[in-house]
């Protein structure tokens, strides 16, 4: 279908489409002029007439008469309660009229031309073309055509952004097979804002982008919309400081989206919290059964003792590292002693797994978390009777219940201080359960070797780990933490990891940090507990020095229950490691986070759509 689109009304109707349809009036014959227009840009007769106007009246008889003689069909679109334009209010909604007309024409039509005479109305038209493209665009001149624009595409500004300015997104009534039709243009201006929101943005882009060409600084990588900004707010963002305002700091991070990458079931909770699990033990019976059995409720038992007196229970589990200057380079070894009363000590039922996720789950959500990683070892959770598989649909089941506020996926724990052979079962348990359990094969994305460095190398376990690597699972490893550089190193090189926990010790070997940038591995520090296990003096965390390097460095809560500490608590105390951290930095590490999880392509896309959208929203009412 051939359609013309013009703001051209009443009596001069028959000269506009005597430009492309052989007609002629008592008025005028087709002048060698038109003729010559014709031929020269190949202009061919058209179908349809879509007239857009003001509500003013129409000479509906001589319409008949050209739709008697022709059999183009016309389609009259009102702007209703439009009589001139004298008022900034009317020009828009004519404007606003046109868009949607025009991209109506232009998805319903093979070929579309568009004629206007001097004016607004000539104005909006010319703005529809260069926005949704035409085939053609003259303007009449005291009768002669004069070619405006020739085989114009539609702009980036209209086809950017997947499409979403579409017919089907601003539809009009065109439906119908009479010769002529009248038709309300409507009242919603939504086409006209949306272009107007696209035109500020590329405005925005061109000027930072332009910017950054002529500054020839590096621009760590950063979510891509939020270039919309103007300079004057990105440049507010890249000089906020953290640590100057903790309050509003932490108010502005636990805003923004997040994701979390390392985080270990068996320490999320606080020890108020380990009396509320505790509490839902089934069948207590703190003296009967096998030695498990009896480790496990004499747990229970001891923890019930403190569920009207949880201060007493805080410090029975901390003691003296109540004082913050005291939980400090304290040791894995005694870090993860604060951790006895969870963990396997307390997720040997049902009711207990479920407990500590919907507890860990309600934290997700008050931190703005809408992707995490979970690190877990089911086989751990089996010493009541539980199956590994009874374990798993336990979490699954829990978790599934809160993916209306964030997606999560899981990653198996192979502890490191269990013996070889133990090592080897665990890894055979997670090959069963890929290959039978299909819940397992979807949410378990990964492995990690956690656990004290120096019980295992992961060169002693390279061929145990082959199973693995066969179903290219991906990997995660403890490395860099208590033990020097070469663990890393091994780490990457025997059992190809993807990303490394901690990884504090990197810097000591440059050309396995420039390895780490080649491929891309990324690294999950944990401020708090790297902090309470090693120490660090504030500017001696290298989290900024990764970062200005290119690294894909992320931060993560570790064990929060056991740190005492939550995501958005934890980019504050990369602020007060560093010394110096920005606002800016805080969304280069989120992203960072996204680009590095084990999730598939297609989530990874889908959360950093919805990062972006989100992030730009709250920044423009921020600044």
């Amino acid at each position: 279908m051939k359609i013309l689109v013009t703001t051209i009304q009443d009596k001069k109707i028959r000269q506009v489409l005597s430009i492309t349809n052989n007609m002629v009036s008592n008025q005028f014959d087709i002048s060698d002029e038109i003729i010559l227009f014709r031929r020269k840009y190949c202009l061919q007769p058209v179908d349809e007439c879509w007239v857009v106007g003001m509500d003013t009246e129409y000479d509906f008889e001589a319409l008949d008469k050209i739709v008697c003689e022709t059999n183009i069909k016309f389609k009259i679109f009102r702007c209703s309660g439009i009589k001139n334009f004298s008022s900034q209010e009317s020009i828009k909604k004519f404007q606003s009229a046109v868009y949607r007309v025009v991209l109506n024409a232009r998805e319903t039509g093979k070929i579309l031309y568009l004629s206007s005479e001097q004016g607004i109305a000539y104005g909006a038209l010319l703005e529809a073309a260069n926005i949704f493209g035409c085939d053609a665009m003259y303007f009449l001149n005291d009768g002669n055509p004069l070619l405006i624009k020739n085989k114009t595409e539609k702009s980036l500004i209209s086809s950017c952004d997947d499409d979403k300015i579409t017919a089907r997104a601003y539809p009009l009534d065109i439906s119908g097979k009479s010769g002529l039709k009248i038709c309300d243009a409507g009242e919603d201006d939504s086409l006209l804002k949306e272009i107007e929101i696209r035109r500020n943005n590329s405005d925005h882009l061109y000027a930072n982008y332009y910017g950054m060409i002529k500054s020839s600084r590096k621009e760590r990588e950063v979510f891509r919309k939020l270039y919309y900004l103007t300079q004057e707010k990105i440049e507010k963002i890249k000089a906020y400081r953290l640590g100057k305002n903790k309050a509003k700091d932490l108010w502005i991070i636990r805003h923004l989206p997040k994701a979390e990458l390392h985080s270990h079931i068996g320490g999320l909770l606080l020890p108020s919290e380990i009396i509320e699990v505790a509490k839902e033990v089934k069948d207590y019976q703190a003296a009967e059964g096998d030695e498990d059995s009896k480790r496990f409720y004499e747990n229970i038992s001891t923890i019930l003792k403190y569920q009207n007196k949880p201060d007493e229970f805080e410090r029975l589990i901390y003691g003296e590292y109540l004082n913050k200057n005291e939980f400090k380079s304290i040791g894995i070894d005694e870090y993860q002693r604060l951790g006895n009363f969870q963990g396997s000590g307390i997720l040997q039922q049902k009711e207990t797994i479920r407990a500590t996720l919907e507890i860990y789950a309600k934290h997700l959500i008050q931190e703005n978390v809408r992707y995490v990683e979970i690190r877990c070892s089911p086989y751990k959770y089996t010493r009541l009777g539980l199956s590994a598989e009874d374990v798993i649909e336990t979490m699954i089941k829990t978790l599934d219940s809160f993916r209306y506020a964030f997606d999560y996926r899981l990653i198996y724990i192979i502890g490191r201080q269990a013996s070889k052979e133990e090592i080897k079962s665990s890894i055979e348990t997670y090959c069963k359960l890929y290959d039978k359990n299909p819940s397992f094969a979807s949410r378990f994305v990964g492995v990690d070797l956690a656990g004290n460095e120096g019980a295992t190398k992961p060169s002693e376990i390279r061929e145990d780990f082959m199973p693995l690597l066969e179903k290219c699972a991906k990997v995660t490893i403890h490395a860099g933490e208590t033990e020097s550089v070469d663990s890393i190193w091994e780490a990457v090189y025997h059992l190809n990891a993807d990303r490394i926990g901690h990884g504090l010790k990197l810097l000591d070997k440059q050309e396995l940090f420039n390895r780490f940038l080649d491929k891309k591995i990324g690294v999950e520090m944990c401020p708090s507990s790297n902090d309470q296990i090693i120490g660090f003096e504030s500017g001696g965390y290298p989290l900024k020095k990764y970062m200005e390097q290119g690294l894909r460095v992320t931060v993560n809560t570790d064990d929060c229950g056991i740190s005492r500490t939550t995501l958005a608590n934890e980019y504050l105390k990369a602020a007060e490691l560093c010394s110096e951290l920005t606002l800016w930095d805080c969304l280069v590490l989120i992203r960072n986070s996204l680009c590095i999880a084990f999730c598939d392509e297609d989530t990874k896309s889908k959360l950093m759509h919805s990062f972006e959208d989100e992030m730009l929203e709250f920044f423009n009412e921020l600044f």
